[in-house]
C-alpha cells in the first residue's frame, strides 16, 4: 500500500485526493482491499466530522466496488487419509 511520506493538512484532503488514493490502492492491490481502506478513511472522517473539523464525508458518496471473494478448496477425508498416507510427516 502506498504510505503519503509528507505531512497533509486537512484542507489538502478532499475527494480528488482520496479518489487518487483509492485507485492506487486499487492498482496494486484488489477491490475488496480498496472497499476495506474505503470504508477506513470514511471512518475517520466521521470522527473530524464529530469534532467538528470537516463538514461532510464525501468518502461515503464513493461507490463500493464489486468484489468476488476467491476461496480456498476444502479436501474431503478420503483425500487427506491419501495426503497423510503419502506424506507422514504432515
Amino acid at each position: 500500500m502506498r504510505m503519503i511520506s509528507k505531512r497533509v493538512t486537512l484542507e489538502q484532503i478532499n475527494k480528488n485526493t482520496v479518489i487518487q488514493y483509492l485507485n492506487s490502492v486499487l492498482q496494486n492491490r484488489s477491490a475488496r482491499n480498496r472497499n476495506n481502506a474505503r470504508n477506513n478513511l470514511s471512518s475517520f472522517i466521521e470522527i473530524l466530522i464529530d469534532n467538528d473539523l470537516l463538514q461532510t464525508n464525501y468518502v461515503s458518496q464513493l461507490k463500493k466496488l464489486k468484489s468476488t471473494s476467491k476461496r480456498n478448496k476444502s479436501y474431503n477425508s478420503e483425500l487427506l487419509k491419501e495426503l497423510k498416507v503419502s506424506r507422514p510427516e504432515i
